[in-house]
């Protein structure tokens, strides 16, 4: 080696530190919310000016720091959490490792007062770039407030490789709505740009916050839970079957209060809606897990966001058993139509019987759709019988007995046709006679306003309507209705996230499908069935709608006599 080692001096030291634990303006505002939630505050304001760079300021009513440890707690690896490396396994703090506000001071302009219950002042230091620049004394509030300046004014390709100020003020409302959630005890307030966004009143209410964070729509419909097995306790709240998303996001998951993230956690939870949910769809839900400390290892990511657990399947198991069994209790009425019950059979002539139907028997034939069928030989020929519910269409011919789902069958035939459409003529933008109202978390309010040119050009009209709602004025291949359209909105929020523009192209065409199919239980006379046949008949692939789910299923003699216990 030409060159020789030298020893790094502290500046330099604690600037790569920074680069580990800083990343962005909302790495600032967590480490210091969870200084705050340590010092046992019950209050945390927390205010941010552009996007954090300028200024991110936090005050808190907590314990305070005296006069002979505020200057220590700029010092790397000075830490009130910890004495030896066996304590990493009984921590109960948010932060241990003395980094943060060492990591903080050496690439922003700091200005921290704080005063303890002991004393008539409080103490106030000033330091530029890691070095204290002034120390006195002032007349402050118990607790503790720091400013923040000047984010990465010494390292300006730090700055150079931010993201845009949306995204930073985004992943900062993220980071304290994640804050609040963990602790629905403290009273949160948020201001951006002087504007109030996000607020908590501290009252432990988590539907409360959960109608902030999700919408109070989803937030409403949420189902609280609470249980203990062999010292792991799993608790909070979670959405029904009709609350989903189109990403993990709103998978909300903290460990002894501490948010994280761990995909074996997230996937017990998805699995206790496993075949009840839209292909491609998520559940909502926000997790509480405590667990012994001595089972769970914080220390191997610089953010503490992801962990490693010990007997993580007895967790997971825990996780799923609990969350299913509360939906299915939750919905014990939907879960009874699922089984065997009395249904109503509509003949074309108009006579009522009652017949039952055994979904579970059914959802077994399905496999069979995908045998080698010729399209004409499915749909030439056939005889329609009737319907169940007018949802169900009863049909015969070709010597099998077919059921029809009309819903998911139109659903098939308006998606090619606006797959043709998309094909000819590309995003064309209806006019809406009178505008929706639709109205979003903070989050998502936050990436619509980030993506907003790429969504006026899929051919979507929105006009800003408030702090956190829109007026959808023109929507984009006939998409109708007010709730479609809504929730076509949100499935396009959800796919920016990934930044799949083949997925979001797919979804709009999925969306039209949908909005302009026959819903179940909606009424066709006989010749509007048959039409409703020919037309999948034509489909090129008639098999399924565009989310997956069975166009039909069919029986021939021997199903029957199998379901009768009528075979050899």
């Amino acid at each position: 080696m030409g060159n020789k080692i030298i020893i790094l001096d502290e500046n330099t030291i604690n600037q790569i530190a920074a680069g580990e634990v800083i990343e962005q303006p909302s790495s600032v505002v967590k480490e210091l919310i969870e200084n705050s939630i340590d010092a046992g505050a019950s209050q945390i304001n927390i205010s941010i000016l552009d996007a954090g760079l300028s200024e991110i300021k936090v005050v808190d009513n907590g314990a305070g720091i005296d006069e002979v440890n505020l200057e220590k707690a700029f010092l790397r690896y000075g830490t009130s959490k910890l004495q030896t490396i066996d304590d990493l396994y009984s921590l109960v703090t948010m932060g241990f490792r003395g980094e943060a506000l060492a990591s903080i001071s050496a690439v922003s302009k700091i200005k921290i007062s704080s005063r303890t219950i002991d004393s008539e002042l409080g103490l106030s230091l000033e330091i530029v770039g890691g070095e204290i620049k002034s120390k006195k004394p002032e007349s402050v509030n118990i607790g503790t407030s720091i400013r923040v300046g000047n984010l990465f004014y010494n390292t300006p390709v730090r700055q150079k490789f931010l993201r845009s100020s949306l995204r930073e003020t985004r992943d900062i409302i993220e980071i304290v709505e994640k804050m609040a959630i963990s602790r629905t005890d403290i009273a949160f307030s948020l201001q951006i740009d002087e504007k109030l966004i996000f607020k908590t009143r501290g009252n432990g209410n988590l539907k409360e916050i959960a109608a902030q964070i999700f919408s109070f729509d989803v937030g409403k419909n949420m189902f609280p839970f609470n249980v203990e097995k062999e010292g792991i306790r799993v608790s909070g709240i979670v959405g029904n079957y009709n609350s989903y998303r189109g990403t993990k996001d709103y998978i909300i998951i903290f460990i002894n209060s501490r948010y994280v993230i761990n995909k074996e956690l997230s996937k017990a939870f998805e699995a206790a809606y496993k075949n009840r949910l839209p292909i491609n769809k998520y559940p909502v839900g926000i997790l509480y897990l405590e667990i012994p400390q001595y089972l769970v290892e914080v220390n191997i990511h610089p953010r503490k966001m992801e962990v490693k657990i010990d007997k993580i399947q007895k967790i997971q198991e825990l996780i799923e058993d609990t969350v299913e069994n509360l939906l299915l209790s939750s919905n014990k009425n939907n879960v009874q139509n699922e089984k065997k019950i009395p249904r109503t059979y509509e003949s074309i002539s108009g006579n009522k019987e009652n017949v039952n139907i055994d979904c579970d028997l059914v959802k077994e034939e399905q496999l069979s759709l995908y045998e080698n069928i010729k399209k004409d030989s499915i749909f030439s020929e056939m005889e329609v019988l009737g319907t169940i519910k007018n949802t169900y269409i009863i049909v015969r011919g070709n010597d099998m007995l077919y059921i029809v789902d009309q819903h998911a069958a139109h659903e098939r035939v308006n998606y090619e046709l606006a797959v043709k459409q998309f094909e000819e003529t590309g995003f064309k933008t209806q006019i809406l006679m009178e505008p929706y109202l639709l109205t979003l978390n903070k989050g998502d309010y936050s990436k619509v306003i980030e993506n907003i040119e790429d969504i006026l050009s899929y051919g979507v009209l929105l006009e800003s309507f408030g702090d956190d709602s829109f007026l959808i004025r023109g929507l984009p291949l006939n998409i109708i209705g007010e709730e479609a359209s809504n929730e076509f909105i949100i499935g396009l929020i959800d796919s920016f996230n990934n930044n799949d523009l083949e997925k979001i192209k797919d979804l709009m065409l999925e969306k039209a499908a949908c909005s302009r199919s026959v819903k179940a239980g909606n009424f066709l006379n006989k010749n509007e069935l048959e039409g409703l046949l020919e037309s999948l008949g034509e489909c090129e692939f008639p098999f399924t709608c565009p989310h997956g789910r069975p166009t039909f299923i069919k029986f021939n003699n021997s199903d029957l006599e199998k379901l009768f216990l009528r075979s050899k």
